[in-house]
């Protein structure tokens, strides 16, 4: 598409740029509307590529610092089902303790005492049977389960876990609960808030080094992709399961909240975690939750295993067991359990690997939006659609690449469905109004089309129909005068019929000067290339003109530079029509004085020649001012000169048209009363052994003397074709009427033949003037009116040629040669010469006229020279 850079706005057919660009930021607004919403669709499609993100880089070579000591399915079905006595828990935590680990959690919950403790049996028999119950041999501190466990996990300093109820308040006294001391830029984030909390029994609680809360937060889908580490309960802040852990290993209660480029960070001592405005922690996946390892609770119960390379981790007592662990949905682990979810927390923190989700994600994705959508809307209203694309796609392309690069140097996940999908939308949107537009241009454009068509095709109608119309009234006016016996007519009768004839070949050169114009502008001339004589064709332009230049006292020159080839390849017809052209006009603005054609080479290589072209006089000249217009159509040079010399103005049209078909270039120069210089150039093709235009042909006169005119180069080497002498008066008088009827009457010229020969036209003057033609060259005719009788004759009688006219009533001329070719209607002869007789002068009748069956073309009005080649041709 064009663009107008003097315009503000660009218009594309009927849909102006500012149409594109209004409906563009009203997709961009929209979308940005939707952004500002929270549209949940754009939310599930970011988590859903967090997720591909996340199993595709899983890094299962990291180091673990947390180990699962598990009470999976095996345990429970050996030991009981669960709830355990506390004493096997209490087991399980001093076998863990003894091998040094670094911190021990608890991830399970004893709100409730201990049923199998001896305490709580005597209890039940004194409460329901009012019986007293002693136990003996039972070792100090075992008669209590519960106190048992509290005492082991004091011992072994470990954190336990709550959970906060988000809704449902406290019906008992609530548990002895250790705040957070939050320091640094607290107002970074707002941790969510509980109304009730759920521990264990005070005696397990106790017990324990620190506590922190289970609580797990889903996304709106469902799944677990986040860790909150802080939790807001009746005014104070308490830490998670993973934050407990941590503040135990640093040995403190407080935590710092800070800040960097992409958003808060709780640091412990040296630990740093970064989160979310809730204070959530984004978990990090470095393998599937079934290559963690873990430790079965049975093999240690059993002694079975006691892992020495517990040493310094961070062990998790938890379960996987169904039923018993509470069950979590994520990217790696579609059945993730809360041990196992804290564990991968752990081992980020401890191994400084994280995700992170900037706080400015929102500010940065309306801001994608809006960039994404207006560079659309601009792209497609100012550039192709192909462009267009290509810079949405690459628009496209460069936000998921900055996504995809931050994620993988430095974890950071930014959300680029919103711009991505708003760049999708609007340029679906837009293409469809440009596709649309596109339709209606087409549309559009078929429709001028189909008229300029039609409206062509009406033109060569109409110019087929006035040549059809004109040529063949200017038959029977030429070819009446060539019949008329001039050396039988006096002086003054043979004057008006050179008139006649004069004035009909005058009409006749207009008419095809139309012609010729009309294909030219219509793109339908072609050239005939073929190979040809250069003085041959010289000297029938010389010929043709030398006793008109003779008859106003003109000296007529012909000069040709002796390096030109004399055998070239090119259109011959077309180059003597552009040398007749200006010779002609050259002749008729020139009252006294000379003309002179002048041929030399310009240019040549092996494969072809460029050969320039002169013609100068010493006629009236061209006014400046018109120069420039000169080889425009119906334009001459003054039109009270024009009126005076005659002419229509196309001469000089047409041959600059064929001038540049040829591959030359054309112009002039003149002064007013001095003369002009018309010149040319012409690529022609080259010859192998050409014959050097030196040698001139017997036809032209021998040179005679130089004529200086011209540059240097053009008078270098130059043969100069001088007139022959005078001709007669009579010829000056009747110069086009040498060929006279009286000497086609002459029986020892033209000697009479045994040839028949049949006519069909409708008209009759044509018909009088072809038999009349046809008898004085010695040969026997007969005419009829249309195709049916044409066939009603071959029938009957035997012909050697027919002559056929195109357009008759009845049956045309195309319709009868097709019977006469198929030996329909009783044709005598289906190989018979037909030879078209036509005033359509167009090269498209010529071959419907070779498509119906016809051998050769004869264009009205009929010329002499041609009708005896013709009938040499195909009879003699």
């Amino acid at each position: 598409m064009d663009t107008n850079s003097e315009k503000p706005c660009q218009t594309f057919g009927e849909t102006p740029a500012r149409i594109v660009l209004s409906v563009g930021c009203l997709v961009t607004g929209l979308a940005a509307l939707l952004q500002l919403a929270g549209w949940t669709l754009w939310a599930r499609f970011d988590n859903f590529v967090f997720d591909h993100f996340a199993r595709w880089h899983a890094d299962a070579a990291a180091a673990e610092q947390a180990v699962i000591v598990d009470i999976d399915e095996n345990a429970l079905s050996a030991v009981g089902q669960w709830p355990w006595p506390r004493y096997h828990v209490a087991s399980l935590i001093k076998t863990i303790n003894a091998a040094d680990p670094r911190v021990v959690g608890l991830d399970i919950l004893f709100p409730e005492q201990d049923r199998t403790s001896l305490t709580t049996l005597r209890e039940s028999f004194r409460r329901d049977f009012d019986l007293a119950l002693n136990f003996s041999g039972v070792p100090p501190g075992l008669e209590d389960n519960d106190g048992y466990l509290g005492a082991v996990l004091a011992e072994s300093k470990a954190v336990g876990s709550i959970f906060f109820y988000p809704n449902l308040r406290n019906t008992e006294p609530p548990c002895v609960l250790s705040p957070v001391r939050l320091h640094g830029e607290r107002e970074l984030i707002a941790p969510p808030e509980g109304k009730g909390v759920l521990c264990n029994i005070p005696k397990v609680h106790a017990g324990l080094g620190g506590s922190g809360f289970i609580n797990a937060a889903a996304d709106a889908d469902g799944y677990l992709r986040r860790l909150p580490m802080l939790y807001a309960y009746q005014g104070q802040l308490y830490p998670s399961f993973t934050l407990a852990l941590l503040l135990r290993m640093a040995d403190t209660d407080t935590v710092r909240v800070e800040s960097d480029a992409i958003g808060p960070l709780l640091r412990v001592a040296g630990f740093s975690v970064p989160v979310d405005k809730q204070g959530a922690a984004l978990l990090r996946f470095q393998a599937p939750a079934q290559a963690r390892r873990r430790v079965s609770a049975l093999d240690i119960l059993r002694a079975d295993a006691v892992p020495g390379d517990l040493a310094g981790k961070v062990i998790l007592l938890g379960s996987t067991a169904v039923g018993l662990a509470d069950r979590h949905r994520s990217a790696v682990e579609p059945n993730l359990s809360g041990t196992e979810a804290n564990a991968v927390l752990i081992d980020n923190i401890l191994n400084g690997a994280f995700y992170r989700e900037p706080t400015w994600q929102l500010r940065f994705s309306l801001g994608a939006v809006l960039t994404a959508g207006l560079l659309a809307a601009v792209l497609f209203a100012y550039c192709s659609a192909v462009r267009a694309t290509l810079g949405v796609v690459l628009l496209g392309g460069t936000f998921c690449t900055l996504s995809l690069g931050l994620f993988v140097a430095s974890g950071v996940i930014l959300h680029v469905t919103a711009p991505v999908s708003t760049l999708a939308v609007e340029s679906g949107v837009l293409a469809f109004l440009l596709y649309r537009r596109h339709e209606r241009i087409a549309t559009a454009s078929r429709r001028a089309r189909d008229r300029a068509v039609a409206a062509n095709r009406a033109k060569n109608e109409f110019f087929a129909h006035l040549s059809h119309e004109i040529r063949t009234p200017l038959h029977g006016i030429l070819t009446a005068a060539k019949l008329l016996p001039m050396d039988r007519l006096e002086p003054r009768e043979q004057e008006y019929a050179a008139i006649i004839r004069n004035s009909g070949e005058t009409l006749l050169t207009m008419l095809n000067n139309m012609l010729d114009l009309s294909k030219i502008e219509a793109g339908k001339l072609d050239l005939d290339v073929s190979e040809f004589e250069l003085p041959n064709l010289l000297d029938e332009v010389v010929r043709l003109f030398r006793v008109r230049a003779e008859a106003k006292d003109l000296q007529f020159f012909c000069r040709l530079d002796p390096e030109t080839p004399g055998r070239i390849r090119g259109d011959a017809r077309y180059l003597k029509q552009i040398l007749t052209n200006l010779i002609d006009n050259a002749i008729k603005f020139t009252e006294h004085g000379e003309v002179v054609l002048t041929v030399s080479r310009r240019q040549e290589d092996a494969a072809s020649i460029t050969l320039l072209f002169n013609v100068s006089d010493t006629g009236i000249g061209i006014p400046p001012e018109q120069l420039d217009e000169i080889f425009a159509p119906f334009v001459q040079a003054d039109a009270s000169r024009s009126r005076e010399y005659g002419g229509t103005g196309l001469g000089l049209a047409i041959s600059a048209r064929l001038v540049e078909l040829m591959g030359g270039k054309h112009g002039v120069v003149s002064e007013l009363e001095q003369g002009s210089r018309f010149w040319f150039t012409a690529v022609f093709g080259a010859v192998q052994e050409a014959r050097p235009a030196g040698d001139i042909p017997a036809g032209l006169p021998a040179p005679r003397m130089p004529v200086a005119q011209g540059s240097p180069a053009e008078n270098a080497c130059l043969a100069e074709r001088p007139l022959p002498a005078r001709v007669s008066k009579h010829q000056q008088a009747a110069p086009e009427l040498r060929d006279t009827p009286a000497d086609m009457d002459d029986p020892h010229r033209f000697p009479r033949s045994s040839h028949r020969i049949l006519i069909a036209d409708d008209s009759p003057v044509n018909r009088t003037l072809m038999l009349a033609l046809l008898r004085n060259l010695g040969y026997r005719a007969d005419a009829v009116s249309n195709g049916l009788t044409c066939l009603e004759a071959l029938r009957k009688g035997r012909y050697d040629l027919v002559f056929m006219d195109c357009l008759m009533p009845e049956m045309d001329g195309y319709m009868a040669t097709r019977n006469i070719r198929a030996g329909g209607l009783g044709a005598a002869n289906s190989t018979l010469p037909i030879i078209a007789l036509s005033a359509n002068a167009a090269a498209e009748e010529q071959t419907k006229c070779m498509a119906a069956g016809m051998d050769g073309y004869l264009t009205k009005p009929v010329d002499t020279e041609q009708l005896k080649q013709i009938l040499a041709i195909y009879l003699e």
